[in-house]
């Protein structure tokens, strides 16, 4: 059976795993993560400054409004980026505005609990996530990486002990894919609880299927009236 998840990969093959993509694609994730984290909080709290120096004035209101609806933004990314550790789809929660114009976007998006969802992922994110991340990738990849590396900072007089060293970054390496692997296993399976309940994702299947059922009677009118036409 394939494994569709990080979770699965290392729960159902504890050893195959190390010779699997998941690894690789674990430490991708957490890398952007880190990297989202730093990119979201620095632009945030930009906006934030600039609502609070600017909130008398229309533009402080735009910048809290941003604020708001930054979680969109963050929801996307974290959605295309989760196909590393899950090959489950995540479905875009959003629907198309009934009207079109940027001011009809906008009060369509603030009516939507998805668009919140996103804002109470972003939160989270910024409040932890991306922080574990970062200790995650720092503390259990980084002490292999720096005893692998130890050659380039000690003198050509120490061979033995850099010999050592170098050993025992190449035993640890392995060890460190199992608790990177299992984070990055958890961190999607709550980025997937916040972006997308169970019961949004059976609302987004519904309305597919309504849709997809809509086209084929549409479809099958079109059809019916051509064959009249064509009979006459």
């Amino acid at each position: 059976m394939t494994a569709r998840t990080a979770f699965q990969a290392v729960s159902e093959r504890p050893l195959g795993f190390l010779a699997s993509s998941w690894p690789w694609r674990s430490v991708a994730y957490l890398f952007s993560g880190v990297l989202l984290g730093a990119a979201t909080a620095g632009t945030l709290i930009g906006l934030l400054l600039a609502g609070a120096l600017l909130a008398l004035a229309v533009v402080g209101l735009v910048a809290f409004l941003a604020v708001a609806l930054s979680g969109i933004a963050v929801g996307r990314f974290e959605r295309w980026r989760l196909r590393l550790v899950d090959h489950d789809p995540l479905p875009d929660p959003h629907r198309r505005p009934d009207r079109r114009g940027r001011i009809a976007w906008v009060r369509h998006r603030l009516r939507e609990p998805a668009t919140w969802r996103e804002l109470g992922y972003t939160v989270v994110s910024l409040g932890a996530l991306w922080w574990i991340d970062a200790l995650m990738l720092g503390i259990v990849l980084g002490i292999p990486i720096s005893l692998l590396l130890s050659p380039f900072f000690q003198e050509s007089s120490q061979i033995v002990p850099t010999a050592l060293f170098v050993i025992a970054g190449l035993g640890l390496l392995p060890f460190a894919a199992y608790p990177i692997t299992v984070w990055a296993g958890a961190r999607a399976a709550l980025a997937r609880a916040i972006l997308a309940p169970r019961d949004a994702e059976l609302g987004a299947q519904l309305v597919e299927v309504t849709r997809s059922r809509a086209r084929l009677v549409d479809t099958f009118g079109v059809t019916a009236r051509q064959a009249c036409t064509t009979l006459r």
